[in-house]
Formats: structure tokens, C-alpha cells, sequence
């Protein structure tokens, strides 16, 4: 007679040895051997071979009358993700006790049936007294729940999860260790970190997982700081740390990176702090043998990538052994946010040729870098252009693909379809997109506003904002930061001194007037619109720190009245707060000098920039200055000299100035090469038309504008 024992090693071993586990069952049953029921389905749902395990079921004499048999049954098909075979041998059992009850509830949480575990639960309490499995199920239930909704709904779920707790305490099972655990999980998923806090310190020996849930929820919470405290004092505690615990602490430092300013190291922007601290981590991770743990190495790859250091972040992930979906979409977004938006498409498409199936994540990682891409200046010109249509094509070919899975109607997706099309240039289908989204957040108004302004639909934008501001008269919340700074960027565009006076109301009344963003585009909104004093009003009465942008855009709105005078003075003010300024600073100083003539003084400020720190508007603003003051010959020994290639505003800013002074021999050569570069410009042969025309060449007049219409587009000819 074979025992229990043997009879269980006989179809675990034919596990192991990846034997087939139904023809050792039958095996044992034709040498009259009666196989042990419970290990042959424990065996499938190591497996997770629901098909062999229904033929055990139906080979054998078992009914549901064997509360332990059947209860195995349950959980075997629960892991198999058959919760409807689950529910039938439950549903069937005469007899349940408290481990039925859980094999059950906890069946349905991992199959995403959270709520129907709750329900389960409610009925289980009719018939017999929770354990401290009991409660665990119920309170993951909760905490499951909470996670899918924000705001009210979260709060709804913590109440739940709260009466539960108080029948476990009542039961005196809230300090049992796993029941305390699943206690600030629910907390610390629903934002409660103070009441999370409060039950892990009354936990005697919480163990790694609980210190990692607690981690979790402070680095949800925008308390990353903290995680990463309860990192090391976890250690400190003698707790060490697994993979996973790893992972949230590199998840706090990427959050951390945000926050850091950084500085620049060899062109690119990187975050020493917290790049030196996820290094750490990172030896660690590797100490302990988790550096090539699939989850981990994501971790380190977005931790990288966020801190500037695209060169770490790769070299993270070519060590990993295999690549999922995880760890690619973060290498797509780590070479999106690091300025290198073709390399993050080239992965994606490597991604979709594996056979890999992009998650929500993938698809927003690669819109974003198509957006990127579209919106890199890099010729400009005809060759940006072409260089946004060829972005258009590749986002709408990722688009037909989330439509193809589904993922389209998400709304993060939609989001970041209407920014790519934005970005692209094609508001059609920007438009498109946002009309097609059943519930909108602020994020796709602010998505849609920002495209109109950026692609000089500025009216539209305004139109858009107004709609906007209705809706939240109408008691939804649906103006923020960006809202208020894409609408008060319109204003500036048109001097719309109404619109922009209002978003400044909203701003006050929200109490976003000091976010960065807004403050900027009202600085910059009332120069633009010649209320130099209340800009100036505006700036001063910012609290905290004003970054160069602040300053540029103070001086910009001197600038634009030609007050050189108040540009020179803020600089001074702003030298004396310990900032250097940066481009656009130096040709606010430079318009300044060229717009009252100091000729002196801008060739001192343009000698004094750092070759590597001149671009193509320095020169052109040196060009404007010397022409502006008949030095015409230096204007075109500075454009020889140039190291990039002169542009049309390079040319045309020439051109005005041999108009002024009537030279006619730069004029030919300005005028010359302007045809060269767009000789569909009509600005340019008007320019040297008039030249001709005011030195009584009337012939020639004639013959450029006659090549003006030579050259144009036949449609625009039809069109005349």
C-alpha cells in the first residue's frame, strides 16, 4: 500500500521533470493506486493548467461534499483565471468553512474582482467568523478599489476599508502582522499617510513588505523625501531590502530628479543629487544580486533617464537578460525626455517588429517623441517642414495602432494624440481627437489651447478658453496653471488686453498667479501690450525666487517700448541677485544697444559671449546693429564669418539696412542670396524692388517684381 506522501512526490516529481501530469494520475489509477486528489491540483496551479485540471476533476470521485477537496478546486481554478468553474464548485459546496470562503475572495481579487471579493465577504459573515486571511482579502479588496479612482471615490473605499478594520480589531486581529499590513496598504493607497504611518509604527516587527508599502504610498503621496528615509532606516532595523523594495526607493529618486535644478555637464542637463543617490542604489540593487531583476532594471533605466544620464540608462538596460514591454517603454521615454526623440521612435518600432504588444504607456512614450521630434528646431525652413510632416505620418501610424487595441478611448492616449498632432502642425486632427473624447479632464482642454497658440491660431485659442471658463462658472473645475498660461500667451499675441486682464483675475482667484509659468506669460503679456508699469508692478510683487526667464521677460516688454534704459538697469539688478542671464538675455541687451545705437557697447556684450553660446539670432542682431549704423561692410564681414548659414531674417535684416542707407552693391548680394534660399518670398522682392525704384532704376524695379511672379507657386498665380 503506497501512502499519501508517495503518492503526492509521484505527481509533483512528473512536475519538475515536465512530465505530463494527467498521464501520471492515470498512471497511479490503473495500478490501483488512488493518486492524492490535492496534490494533483496543486500541481496544476503551479502550472496553471486549467484543462488537465478540469479532466482530474472529472476523473475522480470527489464531490464538493469534501469541504477540503473542493476547497482545492476552488483555488486551483481561481489561479487558472477560471473564476466561473471557481464559483460553481463553491456555489455547490454544502458545507463551507473559513478557508473556502477566503480560497474564494482572494481568487476573485487576482483575478481584477475586487469588488465581488467585498461582496463575498459581506455574505461570508452570515455563515461563519473572518480570519486574519479574512480580513487581508477584504482590506486588499479596498485598497484595489481605491487605486482605480481619485478623489471622492478613494475616500468612499478608505471608509470601507476602515469599518473592516474595526470588526478585525474587534475580533483582536488588527495587530496580527498581515491584517496591519493590508491596514496600510489601504491607507497608504488612498493618500492617508498619516493614519498609514500611525498603524506601521504600532507594528512590532513590520517586515520588508510592509516597509515597502509604506515607501510606495509616501512617494505616491509627493513625499519622496520620506521613502527614501524609511529606506535606510529599514536597514538601519536590520530589514533588508528585496527587489522590490529597491525599486520603490529608485522610484522615490526619480521623482526626487524633478525637483533638482541641475547643471549643465557636456550640453546636457543632469540632476547630480539624485543621480549620485540612485547610484547608490544602484550598488546596492547590484550587491544583492536584483540589478538584472526585470522590475529593477526598468526601475534604474527611468531613474537614469530622469537624472540626465541617458549613457547609465542604457547601460542598464543592455545588461538586463531579456527585454519586456516595461523595461523597453521606459528606454523609449528615457531617449524622449533626453533630446533624443528618433532614437525612442527607433526602439518602439524594434518593439512592435518583436512581436511585443505596446501597454498605454508605450503608445504615450512614442506619441511624445513623435511630438518631440516635430518640434526640434533644427534648419528650419522647408526642412523642418518636411520634417514635421514625416512626424505627422509616423504618429498617425501609431495612432491606427492604439485604435487596433482599443487604446485610443484611454484618456492619457487621447491626451497626448492631440498634443502630437499640435506639435505636428495639424489641427484638424488635433481636433479631431479631443472631440472624440467622451470624459476630457484639464489636460486635453490645456492640450488642444496650447496647440492653437503654438501654431498662431491664436483667436481660436481665446474662443477655446472662453468655452472653458463657462464650464467652470457652471461649477466644473476646469482652469489650472497651464490653462492660464496658454490663454494669457494668446493675449500677448493679439494684445488682447481684456482677455489677458481676465486670466490674471482667474489666476488671483485660484491662487496660481506665482506659479512660474503664469507669473512669465503676465510679465511678458503686460510689456507686450505696453503696461510696462503694472508688468513691472507684477514682478515685484512675486515672492520667492525669479529665474533668468522671469527677468527676460521683464526686460522684453522695455524692449518692445524701446526703453533701453530700463533693459540695461533690470540686467543690473539681475547681476546683482547672482544670475548670468542666459541667450535670450544677451540679445535683449543686444536689441537694446541696436535700437539706440550703441554700437560700442553691443560689440563689447557680443565679444564677451563664448563662441559655443553664439547662435544664429547674435549675429543677426549684431547685423541689425552695424547696419543700423551704415557699418554695412562690417554687417557682411560678420555674415562671412558666421559659423552658421545665414537664415532669411540673416538677409533681410541686411536688405532694410541698405534701404536706409541706399547701398546698392550690398543690396544686389543680400537680395541674391534671399532668392537663393526661398525665392518664393515675396517680401524680399518688394524690398529691393523699392531699392531700384528710389535710385530712379525703374527698369530694374520692374524686372524683379516680374521675376516675383515668375517664381511664385502656380496656385498662387491661379489664385490672382
Amino acid at each position: 500500500m503506497f501512502s499519501s506522501c508517495w503518492r503526492s512526490r509521484v505527481l509533483v516529481s512528473s512536475v519538475g521533470r515536465h512530465q505530463p501530469l494527467f498521464g501520471s494520475f492515470v498512471c497511479l489509477r490503473e495500478h490501483d493506486i488512488e493518486p492524492s486528489f490535492s496534490a494533483a491540483l496543486k500541481s496544476c496551479t503551479v502550472l496553471r493548467d486549467c484543462e488537465i485540471g478540469k479532466r482530474i476533476h472529472s476523473n475522480t470521485n470527489a464531490d464538493n461534499t469534501d469541504v477540503f477537496l473542493a476547497t482545492a478546486l476552488v483555488t486551483m481554478y481561481a489561479k487558472c483565471g477560471s473564476m466561473a468553474n471557481a464559483c460553481m464548485v463553491f456555489e455547490g459546496m454544502p458545507h463551507r468553512d473559513v478557508v473556502s470562503w477566503n480560497a474564494l475572495m482572494m481568487g476573485h481579487i487576482s483575478n481584477g474582482q475586487a469588488e465581488l471579493a467585498l461582496e463575498q465577504f459581506a455574505r461570508m459573515q452570515t455563515s461563519c467568523q473572518p480570519n486574519a486571511r479574512s480580513f487581508v482579502a477584504a482590506l486588499a479588496a479596498c485598497a484595489t478599489m481605491a487605486e482605480k479612482e481619485d478623489g471622492q471615490g478613494k475616500q468612499t473605499w478608505l471608509e470601507k476599508g476602515v469599518s473592516i478594520s474595526s470588526s478585525a480589531a474587534a475580533s483582536n486581529l488588527v495587530s496580527n502582522l498581515y491584517v496591519a499590513s493590508s491596514l496600510v496598504e489601504l491607507y497608504s493607497k488612498c493618500g492617508a499617510m498619516v493614519d498609514a504611518r500611525r498603524v506601521f509604527d504600532r507594528i512590532e516587527s513590520p517586515d520588508v513588505v510592509t516597509w515597502t508599502t509604506l515607501m510606495v504610498g509616501y512617494a505616491d503621496s509627493g513625499d519622496s523625501e520620506m521613502a527614501l528615509v524609511l529606506f535606510q532606516a529599514m536597514q538601519s532595523r536590520g530589514v533588508a531590502p528585496d527587489a522590490q523594495a529597491c525599486v520603490a526607493a529608485l522610484r522615490a529618486c526619480s521623482n526626487l530628479s524633478a525637483r533638482e535644478d541641475g547643471r549643465e555637464v557636456d550640453g546636457k542637463l543632469v540632476k547630480m543629487e539624485y543621480l549620485e543617490r540612485g547610484m547608490a542604489l544602484h550598488s546596492l540593487a547590484a550587491r544583492n544580486g536584483y540589478q538584472k531583476d526585470i522590475f529593477v532594471a526598468s526601475s534604474l533605466i527611468d531613474m537614469y533617464s530622469k537624472c540626465g544620464s541617458l549613457e547609465d540608462a542604457w547601460m542598464a538596460f543592455s545588461r538586463m537578460l531579456r527585454h519586456d514591454v516595461v523595461s523597453l517603454t521606459a528606454m523609449v521615454l528615457g531617449c524622449e525626455i533626453n533630446g533624443e526623440p528618433e532614437l525612442a521612435l527607433e526602439l518602439f518600432e524594434r518593439m512592435v517588429a518583436r512581436g511585443l504588444s505596446p501597454n498605454l504607456r508605450s503608445y504615450v512614450a512614442a506619441l511624445m517623441a513623435c511630438a518631440s521630434s516635430a518640434a526640434k528646431k533644427q534648419s528650419g525652413g522647408a526642412k523642418d517642414a518636411g520634417r514635421r510632416k514625416e512626424c505627422l505620418e509616423k504618429g498617425r501610424a501609431i495612432h491606427l495602432q492604439c485604435v487596433s487595441t482599443g487604446c485610443d478611448t484611454n484618456v492619457f492616449v487621447a491626451n497626448t494624440l492631440i498634443d502630437m498632432y499640435a506639435k505636428c502642425g495639424s489641427l484638424e486632427d488635433a481636433r479631431a481627437v479631443f472631440d472624440s473624447i467622451p470624459d476630457r479632464n484639464v489636460i486635453s482642454w490645456n492640450a488642444l489651447l496650447a496647440g492653437y497658440v503654438e501654431n498662431g491660431e491664436s483667436r481660436l485659442a481665446l474662443e477655446l478658453f472662453s468655452r472653458m471658463e463657462a464650464d467652470q462658472a457652471q461649477g466644473y473645475a476646469l482652469l489650472d496653471a497651464r490653462t492660464l498660461t496658454a490663454a494669457v500667451k494668446a493675449s500677448s499675441i493679439l494684445v488682447a488686453v481684456e482677455s489677458g486682464k481676465r486670466a490674471h483675475g482667474i489666476a488671483c482667484r485660484t491662487g496660481v498667479e506665482d506659479d512660474t509659468g503664469v507669473a512669465v506669460s503676465l510679465v511678458h503679456f503686460y510689456g507686450k501690450c505696453g503696461i510696462t508699469v503694472i508688468a513691472q508692478q507684477l514682478f515685484d510683487s512675486l515672492s520667492g525666487y525669479k529665474d533668468t526667464t522671469l527677468w527676460n521677460a521683464l526686460m522684453t516688454g522695455y524692449s518692445n517700448q524701446g526703453d533701453a534704459e530700463r533693459v540695461f538697469s533690470s540686467f543690473a539688478r539681475m547681476r546683482n541677485e547672482g544670475l548670468r542671464g542666459d541667450g535670450i538675455t544677451s540679445l535683449l541687451l543686444l536689441a537694446a544697444c541696436s535700437h539706440t545705437g550703441l554700437v560700442d557697447k553691443g560689440r563689447e556684450i557680443f565679444e564677451s559671449l563664448p563662441l559655443a553660446s553664439r547662435a544664429l539670432g547674435h549675429y543677426t542682431c549684431m547685423v541689425d546693429l552695424l547696419g543700423r549704423s551704415n557699418q554695412l561692410e562690417a554687417a557682411m564681414g560678420l555674415i562671412a564669418s558666421m559659423p552658421w548659414q545665414p537664415d532669411l531674417v540673416t538677409w533681410m535684416t541686411l536688405l532694410g539696412s541698405c534701404k536706409k542707407w541706399s547701398n546698392m552693391e550690398a543690396a544686389r548680394v543680400a537680395f541674391q542670396e534671399l532668392v537663393r534660399i526661398d525665392s518664393r518670398e515675396e517680401s524680399s522682392y518688394l524690398v529691393m524692388a523699392n531699392i531700384y525704384a528710389s535710385h530712379g532704376l525703374l527698369d530694374e524695379s520692374s524686372k524683379v517684381l516680374e521675376l516675383r511672379d515668375a517664381r511664385q507657386a502656380p496656385s498662387q498665380l491661379l489664385a490672382r
